[in-house]
């Protein structure tokens, strides 16, 4: 009890406070944002707090069928690795090594065996963060003039589809809480019907300020989904609910009516976008269905796909993620993905036949509830970046989804297993000498990109030269922005040429950019290096290039094709 108190305790910590926090960074994803590094350091200290008990209070290992499913399911998504060309290999590792680590943190949660106090605790704590998210929003909107619209609602995430698939699985549990008031709270009552109360009136009015399509899509389903549900049992809350959902969505309206701020939903230049990913992302799974095109190979290979048609499909927008993760694990993994994703689904189905089986029978709706609870965010990975875009989001995933899968398996001796303890010896060890392992290495990491980001924040204000970057001394953990560092270092370099006037700065430019433009896109490495190669001499290759680029970031005017470059093609 004591360990799952802790656990709980560093769970609210991380939602309440570590996920607010506003840390300088220069954007990406995965490991290049501060706050998923917090996460990861949260999550490993979870796994570190409870496989570090005493073996004796280990007595059984819980292995429920959705987590065999998704044993096997990540086997097969390691396949791959097998058939990736080299040059890839390094970024599909990463995400599978991020999906193995969130397994073994749900696996963890798994043996935990919270008690209804806990995951109401856990459920009030995430209503607690969104409240932490909105509040500042709505108030900086009523109080300060000129206040950007589009800067409020963005929030910690800096992305609004984060920030509204976050709102809509708090207002979920919103609705969930008020609609099964069970009387499991630690907490007192009036806190909770506050919570609740405030939750449901003011995430609505955030998500209709919040431009975020998925946000307000998923809300909508999840609302809709938990108030069939509960209609029987409760149909006079669930009137309530849905009234103080209206009232919130109204005086978000209102809102916008006074701000005079436009509020766009329609977002055309993405659904254009979106569309031609779907298209081609689709043409490039038939051409290799099986084998798939190789992991981490997406952002690389799909603008390629598109320039190397006849004719050549403009795109205008560099794309690394088809904003679908099934579509996105097909056309990188292949068959193996498609695969694992079955199997993700049959286990997800069959938890949900399980809970309503469970409900049934003791006349309730609180485990389909809870299952619910999570499609928010399943919702967001199939039309938006993945769970990598945002750990926080992979760490309330796992929450629910281990908090549902043992609370449907609650007491079923199907799903325990005896371990000799020589064994569970050896399965502790390895997860805390794991984690003992990941934090100080995510702890360096946080160092390194913080250090890194106000030195590069530093430049980009006009100290042209200024970047002196010495690795070995400012950054504890370099090797994990190794290709950061070395941009910043070519960039850096190409700054002092109009002094030095040093032919192997071009040419260490031109060979670094070559190995850089063969995994990713980016449009000031191509103009840089269509500049050089023009300089140097190289007018045919630069013309190829700047083709290319011209296809890639069409409409860009540094990339317009003269009338001679569009002869030569023909």
């Amino acid at each position: 009890m004591k360990t799952n108190n802790a656990i709980i305790g560093l769970v609210l910590i991380h939602l309440l406070f570590l996920m607010h926090l506003s840390i300088i960074s220069s954007g990406g994803t995965g490991l290049l944002l501060p706050g998923n590094i917090l996460a990861w350091i949260m999550m490993a200290l979870i796994i570190m707090l409870f496989w570090s008990k005493k073996t004796r209070d280990i007595k059984n290992i819980i292995i429920t069928p959705m987590a065999r499913y998704l044993m096997v399911a990540i086997v097969c998504m390691f396949i791959p690795v097998l058939f990736t060309p080299h040059e890839y290999l390094l970024s599909g590792v990463t995400s599978l090594a991020g999906l193995l680590c969130g397994f073994l943190l749900y696996f963890t949660l798994l043996q935990c065996r919270f008690s209804l106090s806990h995951i109401t605790l856990v459920l009030y704590g995430i209503l607690a963060s969104a409240l932490v998210i909105v509040l500042p929003a709505v108030m900086r909107l009523l109080t300060e003039e000129h206040t950007l619209l589009q800067e409020v609602v963005r929030s910690v995430f800096a992305q609004r589809n984060l920030a509204g698939s976050f709102i809509a699985t708090a207002l979920g549990i919103a609705l969930f809480l008020w609609l099964n008031d069970a009387g499991h709270s630690p907490l007192p009552q009036g806190i909770c019907r506050t919570l609740q109360v405030a939750t449901l009136f003011l995430l609505p009015l955030y998500l209709t300020l919040g431009e975020s399509r998925i946000g307000v899509l998923s809300a909508a389903m999840s609302t809709l989904a938990l108030t069939l549900l509960f209609w029987r049992k409760s149909p006079v809350k669930a009137c309530l609910g849905l009234m103080l959902i209206a009232l919130g969505l109204l005086c978000g309206w209102l809102m916008i009516q006074v701000m005079l701020q436009d509020v766009d939903f329609e977002h055309a230049g993405s659904n254009f976008h979106r569309l031609l990913m779907l298209r081609e992302t689709i043409a490039m799974i038939i051409q290799h269905p099986l084998q798939g095109w190789g992991l981490g190979s997406f952002e690389h290979q799909y603008q390629h796909f598109l320039v190397d048609q006849d004719p050549p499909v403009p795109n205008g927008e560099v794309a690394n993620h088809p904003h679908n993760e099934i579509l996105f694990g097909w056309v990188e993994g292949g068959i193996c993905y498609v695969f694992a994703y079955a199997l993700m689904i049959f286990a997800a189905i069959r938890l949900w036949k399980k809970a309503r089986a469970r409900d049934q029978l003791h006349g309730q709706c609180s485990l389909r509830g809870l299952f619910l609870l999570m499609l928010p965010l399943v919702l967001h990975t199939q039309v938006e970046f993945p769970f990598y875009g945002s750990v926080t989001h992979w760490f309330v995933f796992l929450l629910l989804l281990a908090i549902t899968d043992s609370q449907v398996y609650q007491e079923n001796e199907q799903v325990t297993l005896a371990v000799p303890e020589k064994t569970t010896r050896g399965a502790q060890m390895i997860m805390v000498c794991g984690a003992l392992i990941a934090i100080p290495f995510l702890i360096t990491t946080l160092q390194s990109g913080i250090q890194l980001s106000k030195i590069e924040s530093r430049n980009l204000r006009g100290g042209a030269g200024e970047i002196t970057l010495n690795p070995a001394k400012e950054l504890w953990n370099p090797w994990v922005f190794a290709e950061r560092v070395e941009f910043d270092r070519q960039v850096n370099s190409l700054l002092s040429f109009n002094q030095t006037r040093d032919p192997r700065v071009l040419i260490n430019y031109l060979k670094w950019s070559s190995l850089y433009l063969q995994t990713h896109i980016d449009k000031n490495v191509y103009a840089t290096r269509i500049a050089i190669l023009n300089f140097t001499g190289k007018r045919e290759e630069a013309k190829r290039l700047k083709t290319e680029a011209h296809y890639i970031f069409f409409g860009d005017p540094q990339f317009l094709l003269t009338s001679n470059t569009h002869a030569s093609q023909k």
